[in-house]
């Protein structure tokens, strides 16, 4: 859950950061990995994210990782079913704070398969970092062209600078070298935070429909 306030922007950075504070955070000490997505329209985030995958098997910090694409027209599972429990709920609540959705959040479904995971608050206090990931992997690693035709892919601790991939299941699997050199953890981004011209707006127009105790939170003085 984003508040204007943490926003660095879409893409590869923000992508592979909340992925990785997920495994950092709330993983269970699981040591292979099957992760499927749908497939981006940008190849270059596509790769990026295969980078950093290899890059989680080379530090071990899982055993075996398979990512799959999802075929085009079949792109709805479970994660769209707890989205809609998520719309179902905010239809029916009042909501004028980033805390108030997250109480939503988790109070949508009786058996806890929705978690709230604030990004940053009101004032622009950073809870997960985004890194810049794109600068960083792209000084280690190589390309796979033409990703957006293949579906699965694979890695493991055994050949971690090594990728498998295939265009379907019953494909026949190739591989490529993806490591140029070692890898570290990258620097971190940090977001703008408001301008002096975005404090006044939100302040003259949005403060008026905040609840009461959630003006200061959303909609402070400039």
């Amino acid at each position: 859950m984003i508040d204007e306030a943490s926003d660095v922007g879409k893409g590869a950075n923000t992508t592979i950061s909340y992925v990785h504070h997920y495994f950092e955070n709330h993983g269970l000490g699981e040591t292979h990995v099957h992760l499927h997505a749908d497939n981006c329209s940008g190849q270059n985030k596509n790769n990026f994210f295969l980078w950093y995958l290899a890059w989680r098997t080379i530090h071990h910090l899982h055993e075996s990782i398979y990512y799959s694409f999802l075929i085009a027209g079949h792109t709805k599972f479970g994660p769209d079913r707890c989205f809609g429990i998520i719309k179902r709920s905010y239809k029916v609540n009042n909501v004028s704070s980033l805390y108030k959705f997250a109480q939503i959040v988790e109070s949508s479904s009786t058996v806890g398969v929705n978690k709230a995971q604030l990004v940053g608050t009101h004032d622009g206090k950073v809870i997960v970092p985004v890194y810049n990931w794109s600068a960083f992997l792209e000084q280690y690693f190589i390309k796979l062209l033409q990703i957006k035709s293949f579906h699965h892919f694979r890695f493991s601790k055994d050949e971690p600078v090594k990728i498998y991939f295939k265009q379907y299941n019953s494909s026949p699997e190739q591989s490529l070298m993806l490591l140029r050199n070692p890898a570290i953890l990258p620097p971190e981004v940090s977001p703008q935070g408001f301008s002096q011209e975005r404090k006044q707006y939100l302040f003259r127009e949005i403060r008026q429909f905040c609840k009461p105790r959630t003006q200061d939170l959303v909609a402070p003085a400039p």
